[in-house]
């Protein structure tokens, strides 16, 4: 036997091409075959071994019931719009689970083409949602006295703990003021900011937030 030697590998992955999690799988393949006289002989290509994981890039937490419903057959709801998410900013002490919902609008056509097509366009219809979906959360956050009094005080899985590590990952050098400031001076560099840590789709690509 051989000494053993410890491999390391680093690997980088652009962060708009991921969402939820990220499957990684290792694999040993050889790569020239052995004697074929040998009764350990393999193939050139053979998988020696392989291991697989799932590595969570979100708070399964912060994750809040998606339902499918007509807009035009639903009461309230704005008949053209893409997805609603419904949800109160100035009750931040609620349950992620029991205090927001997103709607997604099953009679809109563009919305459920980008739904059933390719895996990209899904993909990227589900990072523009999440995209919009993280604007409306910290921009009503960021406007809400209940959740600005003290933003530390909301732990566990309360939408304000869900905001409050929202903004820390968006704007981690900044506090919850100062990024309230921010939005109120500078609209534009915040949107850029987000754009740049949640990665930016072009508009039309998929449905938007409205027809």
């Amino acid at each position: 036997m051989g000494e053993q030697e410890a491999l390391e590998l680093r690997i980088e992955i652009d962060g708009s091409h991921v969402a939820s999690w990220v499957d990684l799988e290792t694999a040993i393949v050889l790569m020239e075959a052995k004697d074929a006289r040998s009764e350990a002989a393999e193939a050139k290509g053979a998988t020696l071994w392989r291991d697989a994981v799932r590595v969570d890039l979100e708070d399964s937490s912060a994750r809040f019931p998606v339902q499918w419903v007509d807009f035009g057959a639903t009461r309230g709801f704005p008949q053209k719009a893409a997805w609603y998410l419904d949800w109160d900013p100035h009750q931040p002490d609620s349950s992620v689970l029991g205090g927001m919902r997103l709607y997604l609008n099953s009679g809109h056509t563009e919305l459920k083409k980008a739904t059933e097509g390719a895996e990209k366009h899904v993909r990227r219809m589900w990072q523009r949602i999440r995209l919009d979906v993280a604007r409306q959360m910290m921009v009503g956050a960021l406007q809400s006295r209940e959740f600005m009094e003290d933003p530390g005080a909301f732990g566990g899985d309360t939408v304000g703990a869900i905001v409050r590590r929202l903004l820390g990952s968006v704007f981690s050098h900044r506090s919850p003021s100062a990024v309230r400031d921010l939005l109120a001076t500078n609209p534009g560099r915040f949107e850029a900011q987000l754009q740049a840590s949640l990665g930016y789709v072009e508009a039309g690509t998929e449905a938007g937030g409205a027809e």
